[in-house]
């Protein structure tokens, strides 16, 4: 799957996108729970995923 983004972004996996769709999720719908992602998502697999 490749979003672009001007330069071109591959999402390597539908699970990758979808991690990346629960971040954004959480962000935007359960403010008042996003303090609580690190201890379940590690900021290392959003941002360091390979």
């Amino acid at each position: 799957m490749r979003l672009s983004f001007g330069a071109e972004y591959t999402v390597k996996s539908a699970s990758e996108l979808h991690v990346i769709l629960i971040f954004v999720s959480f962000s935007l719908l359960a403010p008042s729970q996003f303090s609580e992602l690190p201890r379940n998502l590690p900021a290392t697999q959003i941002t360091r995923i390979s």
